[in-house]
């Protein structure tokens, strides 16, 4: 399914002295457009609206890492949720 928005998606090892080992082997789908990529260092992909993609498959994880996802939404809004 394409997307509505554009987000981003972050890749990053949490060992300080080995930032170019991510310790993880992900497999991100592009669709027909771009394909498939295999991404085992540190990484970050800009996602334009409309550009279908996914699923991540995240087939091997030996340490831990971060992984981020944001969208840039048109408009902010808050909801109160506690008072």
């Amino acid at each position: 399914m394409p997307m509505t928005s554009t987000c981003t998606y972050g890749f990053c090892p949490l060992d300080p002295d080995n930032l170019d080992d991510l310790g993880a082997e992900v497999e991100m789908d592009f669709g027909t457009e771009l394909g498939k990529h295999i991404v085992t260092s540190t990484a970050s992909f800009y996602v334009p609206k409309g550009l279908i993609h996914g699923p991540f498959m995240f087939r091997k994880v030996t340490k831990p890492i971060l992984f981020v996802h944001s969208m840039m939404a048109p408009k902010y809004y808050k909801k109160e949720v506690f008072k």
